[in-house]
This record gives C-alpha cells, sequence and structure tokens, in this order.
C-alpha cells in the first residue's frame, strides 16, 4: 500500500514487480541485492476537517499547489477544478520525501507540507503540520495511539485562541496583502496605505460574541490590538510559513497554515484555528438554524431513528448519514418535538440540507 516509501531509499518500482511477476517473469533480484539509502516518510494529504471529528470535506478543489523536488515524491488523482465527491475516499494526494536520516526526512516532510495548498475545501494539512512538530514525532518516541492522547495539541479545540497567534495570522494576511500591492501606487496599494497617518490594517475573525476586528497600526513595532489584548510587536522576521517577533522581549515562533477561509497557527504546545469572518456578509438566522438538523456533509441517508410528532432530548439519535465509508450520526442539539422528516432512506442528502425539521422545545 505504501509501496512508494519503499521505492524512495531504494530506487526501485515495486508495482512494474508486480506486474512483471504476474506475467510469469521471475524478481530481478534477490533480497540480499537491495539495499536501502536514507530515510523516508509519507504523509496522505485528505479532504478531510480535523476540527469537525475528522470528517470528510468534499468539494470543488480551486487551487492546487504541490511540493516539488529530487527528495520529493507527489502521487496524486486530482487537480485543479476537480470535484472530491462523496462517494470515494477522499483523499488528494500522497507526499513522500527522503532524507539522509529520520529528523532530515521529517524536516523535508514539514517544509513539503507547508508548501502545498489546496484552495475550496478543507484539509488535513495543518494536523500533518501540527503532528510533524510534535515533540514525540520529533525524537520517535511514538506509538499507534500518539494521535489519540495528543489530539489536543494537534487539533484545534473550542478555547478562545492564544492572542500571540491571532498576531502571528494578522501579521501573515499583512504581509499576503502586501505582496499583492503595486508598489510605488498609493491608491491600488492594499496595505492600509493612508496620507499623513500611520498604515492600520484590519480584519475580523469569527468568535462566539460576534466579528472581532483585528487590526495591526504603525511600522515595527507594531501595534496590535484584538478583544482586550493589545501588543507591541517587534523585530518580525518571515521565513517562508514561519513569523516570529517578539513581545516584551519574549521571541514568539510559529507556523501560520492558511486554509479554507481560516488559519491554523502551530507550536509544539497546540494549535490555534482562526476563522476569517465577514461582518457585512449575510447572518444567517439563528432561531431558523436551530429549528432544523443538517447533514454535515453530503451523503446517503441509510437510518432515521425518529417519527413526525415524536418528543427528542438533546443528544438524541435522529438519523445516520454515510460518506466516503464513514457513518455520522445526525443528533438533536436541543430538546424538541420533530416536525418533519425530510428525505427517505437511501436518498442522497447535500451538506446543509435540512433532514429533520422541529416544532418548539418540549418541556
Amino acid at each position: 500500500v505504501e509501496h512508494p516509501v519503499t521505492e524512495m531509499i531504494t530506487g526501485l518500482d515495486l508495482v512494474e514487480w508486480q506486474l512483471r511477476v504476474a506475467a510469469g517473469e521471475p524478481l530481478p533480484l534477490a533480497q540480499s541485492d537491495i539495499r536501502g539509502d536514507g530515510h523516508a516518510i509519507e504523509a496522505r494529504v485528505y479532504a478531510e476537517s480535523p476540527h469537525a471529528g475528522f470528517l470528510p470535506a468534499p468539494g470543488r478543489i480551486l487551487g492546487l499547489t504541490l511540493p516539488e523536488g529530487p527528495d520529493c515524491r507527489v502521487d496524486r488523482g486530482v487537480d485543479r477544478h476537480d470535484e472530491v465527491t462523496p462517494f470515494y475516499d477522499p483523499m488528494i494526494a500522497k507526499i513522500v520525501v527522503r532524507g539522509r536520516d529520520r529528523e532530515a526526512a521529517r524536516q523535508n516532510l514539514l517544509g513539503a507540507v507547508l508548501s502545498a495548498r489546496v484552495d475550496g475545501l478543507d484539509t488535513n494539512l495543518a494536523f500533518l503540520a501540527a503532528l510533524l512538530v510534535l515533540p514525540e514525532f520529533k525524537t520517535g518516541t511514538l506509538d499507534i495511539q500518539l494521535v489519540d492522547r495528543s489530539l489536543d495539541r494537534l487539533v484545534a479545540g473550542n478555547a478562545a485562541p492564544r492572542p500571540e497567534a491571532v498576531a502571528a495570522a494578522a501579521l501573515t494576511w499583512s504581509r499576503s496583502l502586501a505582496s499583492a500591492g503595486v508598489v510605488g501606487d498609493p491608491w491600488h496599494d492594499v496595505r492600509g496605505w493612508q496620507p499623513n497617518l500611520p498604515s492600520r490594517l484590519m480584519l475580523y475573525l469569527e468568535s462566539p460574541d460576534g466579528f472581532l476586528p483585528v487590526i495591526l497600526k504603525g511600522a515595527e513595532p507594531i501595534q496590535f490590538f484584538w478583544a482586550d489584548h493589545a501588543l507591541s510587536l517587534g523585530e518580525v522576521v518571515f521565513d517562508d510559513h514561519v513569523v516570529a517577533f517578539h513581545v516584551g522581549g519574549v521571541r514568539h515562533e510559529m507556523i501560520v497554515v492558511q486554509g479554507a477561509g481560516d488559519f491554523h497557527v502551530i507550536t509544539e504546545s497546540g494549535v490555534d484555528r482562526l476563522k476569517v469572518g465577514d461582518p457585512f456578509a449575510a447572518v444567517a438566522d439563528d432561531a431558523s438554524l436551530a429549528a432544523t438538523a443538517v447533514a454535515p456533509m453530503p451523503g446517503k441517508l441509510t437510518q432515521v431513528f425518529i417519527t413526525v410528532g415524536q418528543v427528542v432530548e438533546a443528544g438524541d439519535r435522529l438519523a445516520i448519514i454515510e460518506a466516503m465509508k464513514m457513518e455520522h450520526v445526525l443528533r438533536a442539539a436541543r430538546n424538541a418535538v420533530v416536525a418533519q422528516v425530510t428525505g427517505a432512506l437511501g436518498d442522497f442528502v447535500e451538506e446543509g440540507a435540512a433532514i429533520v425539521a422541529f416544532d418548539k422545545a418540549s418541556d
């Protein structure tokens, strides 16, 4: 299954060998003739949402950038504008790298993962980067339970992000805007140019309290404002996807991965996910959303556990949707009375489709 890892350190094509053996030819080499050179590691890039329990995230790939290089191999089955459907495994690509030893291979894989970008849907790229910088992974003191034990350090939770992480994302966003500007033309410069005033950049992050602005003002030290936090950011340095800066004499260094409408900020101690929002966009009616249970992903409706008129409590099973060899249980978010069940068993439902509608909450 993972033949590219062996092929990277031996220079052999195992698939070709399989075909030749199947055609009746003998193996061209004996085991004693095979020599390995270096260390290889493989990572699989998936269309999935680690922050949502690794649910598949099908959709259309709007942009695709994958790593290249002499010690890097990428096997893929999709391209830009292709669609990852809910009918098959959501793997986008395999990234395989080689290094002189395990640490060199780990660093090469981290660089390869960070240079990859998939626009249009969620992926596990930030999760892979967080795993590669985990101290246990660095030292090789790992086992098959490592991800389960370390999930709180590999996937962003619901806690408020660290202000330093927000600052790192804002600095990265500012840098990307600067690269899109037109040097020397203030009317086309997107970097927040103002006559006779310090530059001022603002973006909005979604939060439980609504949209919170993040503001960067001036040159170094850059003044950072977010929620109740005000920081002075000095000695800002960018190195590919790594941003470093000083706050009060303390140096912070973070990996920033920009995804589909969000940022993942990674350190050895954990991951912060920052979702970029638009306060001027149409806002869904929370009351209407609470009155329905919707499909979290496209898939087949395989089981329905409730009927119209039934009283359900928060956490009760409502239905099961199957997609990409996975079953997702749809549960009631609150106590309510079932008013309508949409769809029949075996129907294909789209992401966001209302499966169950509720009347007022039950007493």
